[in-house]
């Protein structure tokens, strides 16, 4: 049965291939296809070829127009002379000296005047009249030593600046510094005092600032033979004005626009280095406002006197920092990059450091007699009450400075009331 089966199936598939297999069948199918291919080949044979004629075609065109071009350029460059392309370059060079002229003329006269650059945004901003407290105190405008005068002479009318911080040693600058003995070997690699002429190039007070109050006394004439027993003893003095970019203007609003009228805070300090270290640091023109750092006052050893900034100039001898009082939390920030402080209406006065005190321990040997009693003097020429009296380790925000170290606070105190006060009602 299954050879059977077999035979048949073979049978059946023999009949059914066989046709294939036959020659005319393979002829006409391989004739087809090569007819067809080879008119395919044809086809797209052409095409390519005329393509390829056209973008030849094309790249002659711009080869040629390209060289006419050039040609042309050459030839124009060949009839010129050197006179007449020196001509043209000169008056090029006038058309763009004219346009350039112009412009800045427009923008210098759509600018106001302004502080210098190392103020920043303080420079957009009014003076407000000065505190009570400020313009009474002494203000020499001399570069030199002076004998005491008769009177303390009146400071000029006019506002101040910025905020900084810098370690013990020296007046903070902006950024809190490492070791206040370094930043006081650091500034005694500065240049001696600087003429006094060079802070009078600092741009006065502009006329839109408002006229600055006398300060007025109860009774004028208590007031006026108390001033003349208090200038009796008065200590002796210098001048050393610092370069205009260490201080800047009080400011009547600040960076948010918001009116401000803190009344007078006197903030203590110490050098750590020497007086006349930190006097040359002062009068060392500082781009950077991160290091620009000034004191209003600085007393010597000797209880000299030193004037470095106007009272009515806002020195930067305490950046980032806050006074608690009666009246809250005061502080005003006049920088748009750097934390408030009490720059604005501080006046900052830092007493020389004793020998063997530059150093950056907790304590030293202690001020003198004569620092004590010129400190008193000056400040009893202020109307600044004994609560506003405060150290710059009192409103450091950075917890850095420890300055004026080993102060007696209350020997201070002592020493101002047994002193007539003229100012104070």
């Amino acid at each position: 049965m299954k050879s059977d089966l077999r035979a048949q199936v073979a049978q059946f598939l023999s009949r059914t291939v066989s046709p294939f297999k036959t020659s005319p069948f393979k002829t006409r199918f391989a004739s087809r296809f090569t007819s067809r291919f080879a008119a395919y080949s044809a086809q797209i044979s052409t095409q390519i070829s005329t393509q390829l004629n056209t973008l030849r075609a094309k790249l002659v065109s711009i080869r040629q127009r390209l060289w006419q071009t050039i040609s042309l350029n050459i030839s124009a460059i060949r009839r010129l002379s050197p006179q007449s392309v020196l001509l043209k370059a000169v008056a090029l060079g006038a058309v763009g000296l004219m346009a350039t002229l112009i412009v800045g003329g427009l923008q210098s006269a759509n600018e106001k005047p302004s502080e210098p650059a190392a103020q920043g945004v303080q420079a957009t901003l009014t003076a407000p009249p000065l505190p009570q407290g400020w313009n009474r105190l002494p203000k020499l405008s001399g570069g030199s030593a002076a004998a005491a005068p008769a009177q303390p002479p009146k400071p000029a009318a006019s506002p101040v600046a910025a905020s900084p911080t810098k370690s013990v040693a020296k007046p903070a600058a902006k950024p809190p510094a490492k070791s206040a003995a370094k930043s006081a070997a650091k500034s005694a690699t500065k240049p001696a005092a600087k003429p006094a002429a060079k802070s009078a190039a600092k741009p006065a007070a502009s006329a839109s600032q408002p006229a600055q109050p006398a300060a007025q006394p109860a009774n004028s004439v208590l007031a006026s033979a108390a001033l003349q027993a208090l200038n009796a003893n008065m200590p002796r003095q210098e001048s050393a004005p610092a370069h205009p970019s260490n201080y800047g203007v009080r400011v009547a609003k600040d960076v948010f626009g918001k009116p401000v009228s803190n009344p007078p805070l006197i903030v203590l300090h110490e050098t750590v280095g020497s007086a006349d270290s930190a006097i040359n640091t002062f009068q060392t023109a500082h781009s950077d406002e991160g290091m620009q750092v000034s004191y209003h006052c600085i007393i010597r050893q000797d209880g000299t006197l030193v004037y470095v900034v106007p009272p009515e100039k806002r020195a930067f001898g305490a950046g980032n920092s806050v006074f608690r009082g009666s009246q809250g939390v005061e502080a005003v920030k006049t920088h748009e990059q750097f934390p408030p402080s009490v720059n604005n209406f501080a006046y900052h006065i830092s007493l020389a450091t004793p020998p063997g005190g530059a150093n950056e321990n907790e304590t030293h040997s202690g001020y003198s007699e004569a620092q004590y009693r010129s400190l008193a003097w000056l400040i009893a020429h202020t109307s600044v009450p004994d609560e506003r009296i405060t150290t710059h380790r009192a409103i450091d925000q950075s917890e850095s400075r420890i300055d004026p170290r080993s102060f007696d606070m209350q020997k201070l105190l002592t020493i101002l009331h047994s002193l007539p006060r003229p100012y104070v009602n």
